[in-house]
């Protein structure tokens, strides 16, 4: 709901220059994206929390600190590593998405507006901006 009232804040020079296509392909990525976010979140990322917990407890009871302390450490470093890692690729992963929804921009919007893509003989060029969208895509794949 929150998506819908904001599409209709949006600007009168947004909605003119008609980036319908791209817009419902972010909707859907960004949809997507939430609920994987949150079942990987409540299955994965918690479940392993806990368990990263109890072994530090069980090695701290059971044996010297100094096994639970190094690793505890062991596992924040894994895990540092790992949020640096992936937001360098997270960069990466904007940019492949803003290219993927680029030709589907084009493509919804051309067809949305058919009658003036014919009324002005512009389908070459119509095309021409499509084939140079993918091409474009293609290659930062």
């Amino acid at each position: 709901m929150q998506v819908f009232r904001h599409l209709h804040a949006l600007s009168l020079r947004f909605h003119l220059e008609r980036q319908t296509g791209g817009m419902s392909r972010d909707i859907e990525r960004g949809s997507r994206g939430i609920s994987f976010l949150l079942n990987f979140m409540i299955f994965n990322i918690l479940p392993t929390l806990f368990e990263i917990g109890l072994v530090t407890v069980i090695l701290f009871i059971n044996y010297d600190a100094w096994f639970a302390i190094i690793t505890f450490i062991c596992i924040a470093i894994y895990i540092l590593f790992s949020l640096v890692v992936t937001g360098v690729a997270h960069g990466y992963r904007r940019t492949m998405n803003d290219l993927d929804s680029r030709p589907t921009t084009r493509a919804i919007d051309s067809l949305l507006n058919y009658e003036t893509v014919k009324y002005f003989c512009n389908e070459e060029y119509e095309a021409g901006r499509y084939d140079s969208n993918l091409r474009k895509w293609k290659r930062r794949r």
